[in-house]
């Protein structure tokens, strides 16, 4: 019974992990859809989501094969996904902000065999080594977030494959070399954060053709010495080049004539600005913590607004 089976490939995945906390208590019952962070199609009754971040979970990523099957199995010591697709309708896979380390295995491979795959998040794990080339299969997939670990390599041109891509962070990471221009092929993506790597050359120029993209500005390459092209400064030899910035063109302020009829409600403006809007600006400016902590927050929330759209969006299809 494919219930079963998925149920079985969780409780095996869980087993390669160190739930610290007993954050996964709930994955002792017969119904796996009842289980904390599991969530299944009200049609099929097939797992859709695995949602498990921020539950404190520890585990080391290795591949393991089975002797008597030759099965690759995406392991963190245990098998989650294998050659016969356990989780077949699996939508989101979300094991971001845990403490989970290692090289990536190859194995993951096996998410090739989850074509409904829309979201995938590893955000703010440990995890080390290349982006593997077989994810490009996973052609339904929307979200891609892998940000705040430790991979390395180049970005990999299989990426410009991916034509459904809307939000891709590889913030925080250690790639090195150029931006592929196979990722002009990403018509539909919003959001690309590539900041905090070591990346150089020159930002591909259809970047300031994408109609959709929301998330475009010399903050989503900071961190990475030797960038340049628009937004960022010209390159050396491309300095004839016009800047896409728009030059901000002095604006008239209009002055009421009755200034005396507004003169309470400007006073009144003006004090509760101060103290308002600098009473909370001014403590993120002195307190770096804080700060971090907020934007840090802002990013989570708008990472999980997006994936719930995604999926709604996705069970309505």
């Amino acid at each position: 019974m494919q219930r079963e089976r998925e149920r079985e490939a969780l409780l095996s995945f869980k087993n390669g992990l160190i739930d610290e906390y007993d954050n996964l208590l709930s994955w002792r019952s017969d119904d796996c859809c009842k289980w904390h962070g599991v969530e299944c199609s009200n049609t099929t009754g097939h797992i859709i989501t695995l949602q498990l971040d921020h539950v404190n979970l520890r585990g080391d990523a290795e591949v393991r094969c089975i002797e008597s099957e030759r099965e690759a199995l995406l392991s963190f010591k245990n098998g989650l996904i294998d050659e016969r697709g356990q989780l077949p309708e699996l939508q989101v896979l979300d094991l971001s902000h845990n403490s989970l380390e290692g090289l990536v295995p190859q194995s993951f491979s096996q998410l090739s065999k989850l074509q409904n795959l829309v979201a995938l998040q590893m955000h703010g794990n440990n995890l080390s080594g290349e982006l593997p080339h077989s994810l490009r299969v996973c052609q339904k997939l929307r979200f891609m977030d892998v940000g705040g670990n430790k991979l390395t390599g180049e970005i990999p041109t299989w990426i410009g494959q991916m034509y459904k891509m809307q939000f891709l962070n590889l913030r925080g990471n250690k790639f090195h070399g150029s931006i592929p221009s196979q990722i002009c092929n990403l018509t539909d993506i919003q959001v690309v954060d590539l900041s905090i790597n070591n990346l150089v050359s020159i930002i591909p120029n259809c970047f300031n053709n994408f109609t959709q993209l929301q998330s475009f500005g010399a903050s989503t390459y900071a961190g990475n010495d030797g960038r340049c092209g628009d937004p960022l400064p010209k390159c050396p030899e491309d300095s004839s080049r016009p800047s896409i910035s728009n030059p901000g063109g002095s604006m008239k302020e209009k002055h009421h004539n009755n200034f005396s009829f507004m003169e309470e409600v400007g006073i009144s403006m003006t004090f509760g600005f101060i103290f308002g809007f600098w009473g909370v600006f001014g403590s993120f400016l002195l307190k770096k913590s804080w700060r971090i902590a907020f934007f840090n927050l802002f990013d989570d929330a708008g990472d999980w607004f997006y994936v719930k759209i995604v999926v709604f969006v996705s069970k309505w299809k």
